[in-house]
């Protein structure tokens, strides 16, 4: 599986150049928050991979002393005597606080003593219906099955800390077996009682596999894993049943005592707030190393681990993942540490450097355009009366992710999530709905004689007023769903930091006179449709929220849409793009301050349309992208209008487009439109049209946003333009999500600059990836929604995003009766240079609210400059010479403009005698 991993990685970076890396290993225990730290810190570093291997705390404390081969392990268990006589510098170092639970998927929210967990696991109680459990547990079905024991096979700190706990819960399990790490034979001798399984995955699968089973496991790996309803809530030393989370497991920290190795024990803890099975999870580092070959991995070890202790967005991953952080009293005490660390004799590692800051993306090339004037229409007739429509009926009725409905057959919504939690907001009531409450309540306190003096009628007035405003006065809870660690974790981290910058911005200044105010959460959806739904089923249990904001992905914010109408909270997306989310019967909660896909097929037909161009052929990839765009296209174009659209499809990936190249070439067609949905199958097209001859500066070309990027014909990891590529599609008409602009996204760049980059990832600079500010207009179309309209019902609250108008940080933001924004993008148009992005520059805007106007939405800027270097249209009508017979003259002719109206041979081709050459065009009917 980790190889496997790393294969994609190369896979996704394009080039597989080899990385930099930090080998770690060690305990599973913490595993989640490593590798997803791991995962956070390759998009801040994108050079440097940590791959941490989960071998278990035995084995990885063995690596660790017998060698170099690994700049840091984890663990949950100490280091022996016998270890740190042999490798003296070694350090623990407490990281993180977790809990470990036992679990039993046959059974449902029970609870246990602490002794009578101690008692299953002696033997001292076999069967579940037991009378010391029935008694705690009255009501849950207990029956009459021998209780089966799945223990950890390997050598674990889990291992460890359970029976550390163990011990301190039962006298006789202290007396007997005490703490051990690895199960003794004596304990697990009966097979038929006890089963082994390698590893937290290992223990969980084969619990949920064996009936009427328990066994103990990471809270972090049953919280991911989705099943909090199956693990054992334990009384803890001050008699309170507690749940495992990372405010119990907090609590179990408090007041821990550190011996001289930076070494504790926090089980039965007396907090009456703690979880009784708590521990901290450990590094182990070498604080010298004499091998200078490895002194620049160890440095990049050190640098992740400072990130991971230090930054706010693995600090958020630490509790997305069921751990708690530790204290700003252990991490000063870290970084002391850190700070004698050598290697080769060089040290003075600062906990507290900051990361450099991943370089700015270049801006548009605005100098030497020529400035626009208008259009010069062009147009000619067609060359054939009809041509044959190639798209699929069964590609395009329906496009749905499969993956999507499998979720809720596996049983991941379960009976319990299908009410709305009123608490995630206070009240829904209007302004105008208080008043009338103020005033009747008023006139009811005056009519009932109440008032005796001028004065109690003052005090009373000054009462009822502020119980009125009290009304309608509401912590609006809103969680923002980010890919904080998977494969669109690029931006994740930035788009996160500014859901919590604007909530702040929103709550001094837009909503400082409105008596609501936001609380905001952040969740990491791991660029995963499962994750995303974990995170939104753990947002509702503890965080309570009212709506939330995201997601990235168009899978994922997919899932989570169909799971939050369940459980009837409203999203409003701020980068997913996917037709299939329009539809409004399969996702009646979802909206999105980003255009749909479908909105560049809708913007190309209309600039096409401009130009008067009368056949357009269209090429695009067999998916929701390509299917939804192209309809899209086709439905702009006006009716009255002669326009023949010659249709061709392919399969994403493909490696040959012989048969759709031979259709735009048989339709002769030279204005042609293409609709990939990735930047490969764009380059693809190119080199087949330039193959095909259909390139040229008698043809114009036009794409959407996948195919109107840099990532078509430059490698950014190499730095390497293919010329080739770029030379082909030279003159290019594109479009481009147009992104923060205006003076409101100035002013809020300025703040973002000033923001420190370790709190704030991806701030500290003026400059701020795309979808940061559509993150900031989603969480201010939530609130304006929220206080300016007066709903009831939610399906009225999205309705009332419609009839919501303002200016953010894209734009005017408008929504149409799909929920969907209107399109704003960049007209943009390649040019033989490498400014801008890489030679993409824009000439101009497209507002799809302005679709009806004279313009149909367009402000140009500049010209267009096309494929011959010149920003003249080119004659698209030019046509190789043709060679046919004349019906008239009775001989075979030339037509040197290519322009003659032709037509092919028909059914009475059969009457052309063979020397006629039926296969040639003739200029006649009905010979």
């Amino acid at each position: 599986m980790r190889l496997l991993l790393l294969v994609l990685l190369c896979v996704v970076l394009v080039k597989c150049e080899p990385l930099k890396t930090v080998r770690a290993a060690g305990a599973t225990f913490p595993q989640d928050v490593y590798q997803s730290w791991a995962s956070s810190y390759l998009s801040e570093n994108p050079n440097v991979l940590v791959d941490y291997e989960p071998t278990g705390s035995t084995t990885g404390k063995k690596r660790i002393v017998n060698g170099t081969d690994v700049v840091f392990v984890g663990s949950d268990s100490s280091l022996s005597d016998e270890q740190y006589a042999e490798v003296p510098d070694l350090q623990m170092l407490p990281f993180l606080a977790g809990g470990i639970v036992a679990f039993s998927k046959s059974f449902e929210g029970l609870t246990f003593t602490r002794e009578v967990l101690a008692d299953v696991f002696l033997g001292e109680i076999e069967f579940w219906d037991d009378e010391r459990i029935v008694e705690l547990n009255p009501g849950k079905g207990l029956v009459h099955e021998p209780i089966t024991i799945i223990y950890r096979s390997d050598g674990s700190g889990t291992t460890s800390a359970f029976t550390t706990a163990l011990s301190k819960f039962s006298p006789e399990w202290e007396e007997r077996y005490g703490t051990f790490s690895s199960w003794p034979e004596e304990i697990i001798s009966d097979t038929s009682k006890f089963i082994g399984a390698e590893g937290n995955e290992g223990v969980f699968t084969l619990s949920t596999l064996t009936p009427f089973s328990i066994s103990y496991v990471s809270f972090s790996f049953i919280e991911n894993s989705l099943s909090n309803d199956f693990y054992i809530f334990l009384e803890n030393q001050a008699g309170n049943v507690v749940e495992c989370n990372p405010t119990t497991v907090t609590a179990a920290t408090r007041g821990a005592e550190f011996d001289e190795r930076f070494n504790t024990d926090i089980t039965n803890s007396a907090d009456p707030e703690a979880w009784p099975i708590a521990t901290f999870t450990y590094i182990i580092i070498r604080r010298s190393s004499t091998n200078p070959e490895f002194c620049a991995e160890f440095a990049r070890g050190m640098d992740f681990l400072s990130y991971g202790l230090r930054y706010f967005a693995p600090n958020l991953l630490i509790g997305t993942n069921g751990f708690a952080a530790v204290s700003e009293e252990i991490i000063e005490r870290i970084g002391e540490i850190f700070e004698t660390v050598t290697c080769d004799g060089q040290g003075g590692f600062h906990l507290y450097a900051t990361l450099p800051l991943a370089p700015e993306p270049s801006t548009y090339y605005y100098e030497s355009f020529s400035q626009f004037d208008t259009i010069t229409s062009a147009s000619y007739s067609s060359f054939f009366d009809s041509i044959g429509d190639t798209i699929s009926a069964s590609d395009a009725d329906e496009y749905e992710p499969s993956t999507i409905n499998s979720l809720y057959d596996s049983g991941i919504v379960t009976r319990n999530y299908y009410g709305f939690n009123d608490d995630s907001a206070s009240s829904t009531l209007s302004p105008l709905t208080s008043f009338l409450f103020m005033i009747i309540t008023f006139s009811g306190l005056v009519s009932s004689g109440l008032f005796k003096s001028n004065r109690v009628l003052c005090l009373s007035i000054i009462v009822i007023i502020g119980l009125s405003a009290n009304v309608y006065a509401v912590d609006l809870r809103i969680g923002g769903f980010f890919p904080m660690t998977g494969t669109f974790s690029e931006s994740g981290s930035s788009e996160e930091s500014a859901a919590r910058i604007a909530a702040q911005l929103l709550n001094e200044g837009y909503l400082a006179d409105n008596d609501v105010d936001i609380v905001y959460q952040g969740f990491n959806t791991d660029s995963t449709p499962g994750q995303g739904i974990r995170a939104l089923t753990t947002a509702r249990r503890e965080f309570e929220l009212f709506g939330l904001i995201g997601c990235h992905d168009d899978l994922t914010s997919g899932s989570v849409a169909l799971t939050s109408t369940l459980f009837f909270l409203p999203q409003i997306s701020y980068a997913s793009r996917g037709n299939f989310l329009s539809n409004g019967d399969e996702y009646p909660y979802f909206a999105r301050v980003i255009p749909p896909f479908a909105s560049e097929g809708t913007a190309l037909a209309l600039l096409i349309d401009q130009y008067g161009w009368q056949n357009v052929g269209v090429i695009f990839s067999a998916d929701d992208y390509g299917v939804l765009n192209t309809q899209a296209f086709r439905n702009a174009i006006p009716e009255d209008n002669d326009v023949k659209i010659t249709l061709t499809q392919f399969t994403p990936g493909t490696d040959s487009l012989d048969p759709q190249m031979s259709v735009l070439r048989n339709a002769v067609v030279r204005i042609i439109v293409m609709f990939p949905s990735n930047s490969e199958d764009a380059a693809l097209i190119i080199h087949e049209a330039s193959r095909y001859h259909m390139i040229g500066d008698n043809f114009v070309w036009f794409g959407g946003v996948f195919a109107s990027t840099s990532e078509v014909f430059y490698d950014e990891r190499s730095e390497e333009t293919d010329q080739v590529v770029k030379g082909l599609a030279k003159g290019m008409i594109g479009l481009k999500l147009k992104g923060g602009y205006g003076e409101k996204y100035e002013n809020f760049l300025d703040i973002w600059e000033n923001l420190d980059p370790v709190q704030y990832s991806g701030a500290g600079r003026h400059y701020a990836s795309l979808y940061v500010a559509y993150v900031v207009d989603a969480l201010e179309l939530f609130v304006r929604t929220f206080v300016e309209r007066d709903f009831v019902t939610l399906e009225e609250f999205l309705l009332e995003t419609h009839q919501v108008n303002f200016t953010g940080l894209t734009g005017p933001v408008r929504l149409n009766e799909n929920d969907d924004r209107f399109g704003i993008f960049d007209i943009v148009n390649l040019r033989n240079t490498e400014e801008g992005d890489h030679g993409w520059v824009e000439v101009g805007t497209w507002f799809e609210t302005e679709r009806n106007s004279s313009n149909a939405g367009f402000d140009f800027n500049y010209k267009v400059q096309f494929h011959s270097g010149s920003t003249e249209v080119p004659d698209v009508e030019a046509r190789p010479a043709v060679k046919y017979w004349s019906c008239e003259d009775k001989e075979f002719k030339t037509d040197e403009t290519g322009k003659i109206r032709l037509d092919p041979p028909g059914p009475d081709a059969e009457n052309i005698a063979d020397f006629y050459q039926c296969d040639t065009f003739i200029d006649c009917k009905n010979f």
